[in-house]
This record gives C-alpha cells, structure tokens and sequence, in this order.
C-alpha cells in the first residue's frame, strides 16, 4: 500500500508540476526534459503551497495539501505534450542512468538523513503536520528544545508533503523522494545544456555532474534529504528560466534556504529585477514573520552586520582549498579556473549573465563566513563551504561547457543559441562542417 501511495504521490507530483509548466514557459521542451522539469517543479510547488497553510494558519492535511496539486494540473494547458520533441538518446545517457540507479541504491540502503533533518528539520515537518500550523508551542515557546525556528520552511513542508501523501515517515522512503526529484533535475539539466550543445555532448556533460562525488555523498548529498541538492538545481534552473518561471524557482529558493534569499538579491543586480519582485516580497514577509519567533544560537542574521574583516584571509585560504580539494570536486573546479583564465579577454555580455550571478553569491557566501567568531570560523567554513560550492557547480558547469567547447576546438558540439541569436563568429565554421 506505501508503495503505491509513493507511486502515487509522484505521479500527483508530476501532474501539477507540468501543468504549471505549461503555464508558465513557452519554450517547447523535449519529453525527457519536460517530464524532468515537470516533477521538480510540481514538488516545490505543492510544498510552497504547503510552507502558505502553515504561515497563514489554515489546516495542513492531506486534503488541504491536495487541494494544490489537482488544482495545477486541472489548470495547465495540456494541448502542449504535442509540442514536445522526441529524439533517440545519445549513448552517453546510459552514464545519467547509471548514476541515477548508483542513487536509487544509495537510497534504500540507508534510513540515515543526517545531522540537520534529524535533529530539527524533520521535527519542524512532523510538528506542522501535528498542528497544522507553524503557530504551536514547538515553534513560538522559547524552552521548547527546537533548532532554527527563524528558518524557511520550504524543506520541512516537502517533508510533510510527501509524509502525507506516502502516508510514512520512513527514513528511506524520504531519501527516495529527494533521489527522485534529483534523477528528474538531470533530464531538465539535460534540456538545458541541449540549447547549447549536441546531445551526446550535453548527456556527457550531465553524466559527468550526476557522478560528482559530493552527490552520492553518506550524508549531505542527493539522498540525504539536504536542502544543498535540491538548491544547486534551483539556482541552474532560476539562470536558465525566462519569467514568469524563474520568479517561481527564486521564490521555492528563498524559502528553501537562507543562501536562496541571498541569491534573489544577486540575481536581481545581476540579470533581472522584475523576475526577483515576488520573490523578494516573500524573502522580506517572512524575515518578518520569523522575527516574531524567538532566536536561537542557528539564527545567524543576527550578526551580519558585524564584518570582522581581519578574518578575509583564513576564509579565502580555507575556500581556495576547497576548490583544489580532489575528494569532493576531482579536477572540476580546477577546470573552470583555467577556463576563465583562457577567456578573461574574450568575455561577453552573455559570459557575465553567469558569472556574474555566480560570483556575487560566492561573494555574499564570503561576506557572511567573516562574520562568525574568529574561533569558529575555520571549523564553520570547513563544513559548510563543500555545500556551498554545489550550489554554483551546475551553472558553472553550463558555462564551461558551452565555452570551453568552442575554446578547446570542438565548437562543431555547439549547437546556434535559439535564446539570444547565433553562436560567436569563431564557432561558425564548426557548426557549418556540422
């Protein structure tokens, strides 16, 4: 019975998320990546409904929480599956598929979610779906034993949702469902790097992302039910998306994490303000609303305004290692350095519409780590700056493979830019032999 209740909890998943999808790009996608995007979008979706009821005090059950899926999907434009496009996969897809299956079997092997689900995300889900609301005494009294009350809900509301739709709070039953949402962000990154690339270099490029190591990591990684994951896919999804989808991704970002909030204020100075209106708007109506809920020692905001600046050199020092760090990135990042380095005089208007948004947020990720305690601070970087850094690594791997094909002599895996005109001059001559 859990089983089916899974099944049809993706399927409802599914179904509101490409309604919405139908909404709100005019893009016409491929099957594979519209089904991908479908069912991310249909899970942050339904939980932001989820994260409203209990922000508003309106009763989260099941029935309330169903009212958000059937809804979307009654309202989407159904006419679109015929514009899909199906092709044959290159062979290069078999090394997504096998990542995904390497997943599914981390997944069910383990119950463990880690340290932060364990200790108060799961508690906060568990809470909501007891009281149905945030304004409980888990949440508002002070002596109760509860972590990060200020914190956005998005996470703790995909908990519950899925709580109520599986019908279980089964530690592995969880981790499948974020696997699931990660195996579905790989065929929309997939969609995505085929805008600029051929498809078996686009399914290489995501095979090679899906295998990172921090990915099928114990803890922290896709299964562990972690907010990191999800937001790296977030945060490609906001860049790649034209409005009104990129101000539903900001919006599922800033209430999903804090860094997601910080990225609404970089992607508003760096591509787009109107796209980051709304989701501004939710970012400030909730720093307003958890500031009614008492502080705890994870509330952190509280000390942003005090820049301990003598600190910058041991955070560079600390973050410049991480980038080198072969455990977690092999020679990833190290790539994406020499590639910049190699077209520093060479870069466009286009080239900063990504790395400019990458660079602020790292920016603002290095702004906050100087404001913790001097005696903290190596230990906090230390543990925070892997996850961190995923959230730039899918945008950043977008840039470097559209560049570094044209830079490295295979501009023929290039494919014409259908969002922004042709391709530069110097990839003319290879998609031509094409």
């Amino acid at each position: 019975m859990t089983t089916a209740r899974v099944a049809l909890a993706a399927a409802l998943a599914l179904f509101a998320g490409l309604g919405l999808l139908s909404r709100l790009d005019r893009r016409p996608p491929s099957g594979i990546g519209a089904l991908g995007l479908g069912f991310v979008i249909g899970v942050l979706a339904v939980a932001l409904w989820t994260h409203l009821l209990a922000w508003v005090s309106l009763p989260v059950n099941l029935a309330t929480v169903l009212v958000a899926p059937l809804a979307m999907g009654a309202c989407g434009r159904w006419s679109f599956v015929r514009e899909w496009t199906w092709t044959r996969p290159p062979p290069q897809i078999l090394l997504i598929a096998a990542a995904a299956l390497f997943l599914l079997w981390g997944a069910v092997s383990s119950d463990e979610l880690g340290w932060d689900p364990e200790s108060f995300y799961r508690f906060k889900a568990e809470s909501i779906i007891h009281h149905g609301t945030i304004w409980n005494e888990d949440f508002t009294d002070p002596d109760r034993p509860h972590i990060g009350r200020r914190r956005p809900l998005l996470l703790p509301a995909i908990y519950g949702d899925f709580y109520l739709l599986s019908g279980s709070t089964d530690g592995r039953l969880l981790r499948l469902w974020f696997v699931l949402f990660q195996i579905a962000s790989f065929g929309a990154m997939y969609d995505i790097f085929r805008r600029r690339l051929a498809p078996g270099a686009s399914a290489l490029v995501v095979g090679c992302y899906a295998w990172l190591p921090s990915l099928p990591g114990r803890i922290e990684g896709a299964a562990a039910a972690w907010a990191d994951p999800p937001l790296a896919m977030i945060f490609l999804f906001a860049l790649a998306s034209e409005a009104p989808l990129a101000s539903l991704f900001l919006a599922a970002g800033a209430l999903l994490k804090d860094e997601g909030q910080a990225f609404v204020l970089v992607y508003a100075l760096t591509r787009a303000w109107k796209p980051a209106v709304i989701p501004a708007a939710i970012s400030a109506a909730w720093f307003l609303t958890a500031r009614s809920l008492p502080a705890d020692f994870a509330y952190f905001a509280k000390d942003l305004t005090s820049q301990n600046l003598e600190l910058l050199p041991a955070v560079l020092r600390e973050v410049g290692c991480e980038f080198v760090t072969l455990q977690h990135w092999s020679i990833l990042w190290i790539g994406f350095a020499v590639l910049l380095l190699m077209r520093i005089r060479k870069l466009g208007r286009e080239d900063a519409r990504w790395l400019l948004p990458i660079a602020g947020q790292l920016t603002l990720y290095i702004c906050v780590w100087i404001t913790f305690e001097p005696a903290n601070v190596v230990r906090y970087v230390n543990y925070q700056d892997l996850r961190l850094l995923l959230h730039l690594t899918p945008a950043m791997l977008y840039w470097a493979a559209w560049r570094g094909a044209g830079e490295f002599g295979f501009s023929d895996l290039l494919l014409p830019d259908r969002d922004h005109g042709p391709p530069p001059a110097e990839t003319q001559e290879g998609i031509q032999r094409a």
